[in-house]
């Protein structure tokens, strides 16, 4: 296991860590490898650009670049996904999927007016937008109580109260469960992992700063 950055970045219930900065896990136009573990292996359901040519980070096109894990979430009460992105353009729907599972259990969405809209059973329509220009570092946070929390740039943005737990799913980055996805998303990801725990306020905030050097 080797991490850019490593040393600073939150390592406790870490279980997926794609870094397309990092050798080790950005290895061909379609296969992204978990630089944790050998689990949670990512393969594109159409072809990502070379790594050659952008070595920083995945293109998602919006149309068919969706990222399959080839290993389900696993269940638990409280999980924490954190992404650095940036726009490539408007979204062409009012859900394009940045996180989604089977069964829509849960999902990270960004609508055509740029902000970030959670599901839970039911729709969160969340006043957080994506930066325009630059990179945005998105952390979502589910826990029971109070439910969930986004995080932008490394601060509190916005609360709901909202808690449901993880079952064990499978899940995808960039697009929704139907075979082939739809509502898919469009934009760039420049690093991504999960926790299955809630990072609390200073944990977002260390792998903020462990990591902003690289996008800001």
């Amino acid at each position: 296991m080797a991490f850019i950055n490593g040393p600073n970045i939150v390592m406790d219930d870490l279980i997926v860590c794609y870094d397309p900065q990092n050798p080790m896990s950005k290895v061909s136009t379609t296969i992204v490898d978990n630089v944790v573990s050998p689990q949670f292996q990512g393969t594109a359901a159409a072809t990502f650009v070379d790594p050659s040519s952008y070595p920083n980070y995945l293109d998602f096109n919006g149309s068919n670049d969706v990222l399959n894990s080839g290993t389900n979430f696993p269940a638990t009460s409280a999980y924490s996904f954190n992404f650095w992105i940036k726009h490539n353009g408007a979204q062409s729907g009012t859900h394009d999927r940045i996180f989604g599972t089977d069964g829509n259990r849960f999902e990270i969405a960004e609508g055509s007016n740029g902000t970030l809209k959670i599901y839970e059973g039911a729709w969160y329509n969340s006043s957080v937008t994506l930066d325009d220009a630059g990179w945005t570092n998105l952390v979502v946070v589910e826990e029971p109580d109070p439910g969930i929390y986004i995080y932008k740039n490394g601060s509190l943005s916005q609360t709901f109260a909202a808690g449901r737990a993880m079952t064990n799913v499978a899940w995808r980055l960039g697009g929704n469960s139907n075979t082939p996805a739809t509502e898919t998303w469009k934009g760039f990801l420049g690093y991504f992992s999960a926790y299955t725990k809630s990072l609390s306020a200073a944990e977002v905030m260390q792998n903020y700063n462990a990591l902003k050097s690289r996008f800001i």
